[in-house]
């Protein structure tokens, strides 16, 4: 099993820009022995499902829009209502507009994730997980940066071009620093 796994990983790890498969078996090794009822097929979804939700938050920050919009639906159902945004099903191209709008140029951005939980039925996925999100202006007065901690819930379906997220909520444990950081959009 262990040989069909990093064969199939070494494909992943292609894809997916270097993971060492090393620390992927090992990964492999540790959920397997945690359930016997755990699948290859069923750890192989949980690996590309966990590398699509990274791919999302270093796409954010390096700001290419192109490539976060390739990770989503069509569709995306949002929920920021914790950070004072909506709740609602919009096209994902909506969602990438209004970050590149909000993550302009010179605002500097840094996404963490982490403890991913990650549930898999089917074609479905399901992952709950820490994040935190820091944003900093280029600014001289006042403090500039914000900051948040909370937890996602993301949901992905599998697509005849991989694994795309179609939900995509945040709930904001604690949020602090200047607001500004976080809305300003400067008059261009």
């Amino acid at each position: 099993m262990k040989k069909i796994v990093k064969a199939t990983l070494q494909i992943l790890t292609f894809g997916f820009g270097g993971v060492m498969i090393s620390l992927i078996i090992s990964q492999f090794d540790a959920i397997a022995q945690t359930s016997s009822a755990m699948t290859t097929s069923m750890v192989i979804a949980q690996l590309e499902t966990k590398a699509v939700i990274d791919e999302l938050f270093v796409a954010l920050d390096r700001k290419d829009w192109g490539r976060t919009k390739s990770l989503f639906a069509t569709n995306i159902a949002i929920d920021f209502t914790s950070l004072g945004g909506g709740k609602a099903t919009i096209p994902s191209s909506d969602l990438v507009a209004a970050w590149t709008k909000n993550l302009y140029a010179d605002k500097q951005s840094l996404h963490m994730t982490s403890n991913h939980q990650i549930q898999i039925t089917g074609n479905r996925a399901e992952a709950y997980l820490h994040g935190y999100a820091y944003n900093k202006l280029i600014s001289t007065t006042g403090s500039d940066v914000w900051q948040t901690w909370g937890t996602y819930r993301i949901n992905l379906e599998r697509t005849t071009q991989g694994w795309k997220i179609n939900t995509l909520e945040y709930f904001a444990k604690r949020n602090e620093g200047n607001e500004r950081a976080r809305d300003f959009v400067p008059n261009n």
